[in-house]
């Protein structure tokens, strides 16, 4: 060979040397990015999983305040009905009273009617009594 060519190759050796020293940093820096797409690939999926567990949890919190809710209506419920029941017992005692007060009422009333035609009775013959006297029709003697 030559001693022209001898550089020529040794030129290529030292540009191929140089392209291999730059390919070698190309792919360190490739595989220093696929670390950081790997680590972001791992925090992403360490958020996600946070995430669904913080929802979870919130599931959680609201599942259990709504069967707290169910069992407190479930209770009043439970008590207006039971408060009702009572109210309808009273209702149903008043009802008899008021009915055994109706034919006390009607009892009263014919009673009272009865008294009235008795004092009526009485007044028409008084008022007689005292319009025979003025008349002269009848004579009392008062004293002796």
């Amino acid at each position: 060979m030559t001693e022209s060519e001898n550089s020529n190759l040794r030129r290529i050796e030292s540009s191929l040397r140089e392209v291999l020293s730059g390919n070698g940093a190309i792919l360190a820096e490739m595989q220093g990015f696929r670390r950081e797409i790997d680590e972001e690939k791992t925090i992403r999926k360490d958020h996600s999983e946070h995430n669904r567990a913080d929802f979870q949890r919130i599931l959680d919190l609201f599942d259990a305040e709504r069967n707290a809710n169910d069992k407190r209506f479930d209770d009043q419920t439970k008590d207006r009905q039971m408060h009702l029941g009572e109210q309808d017992v009273k209702i149903d005692a008043i009802k008899a009273n008021v009915s055994k007060l109706s034919g006390d009422i009607s009892t009263a009333k014919g009673a009272g009617w009865a008294v009235v035609g008795l004092l009526g009775s009485g007044f028409l013959f008084v008022v007689g009594t005292i319009v025979e006297y003025l008349r002269g029709a009848i004579h009392i003697k008062f004293g002796g």
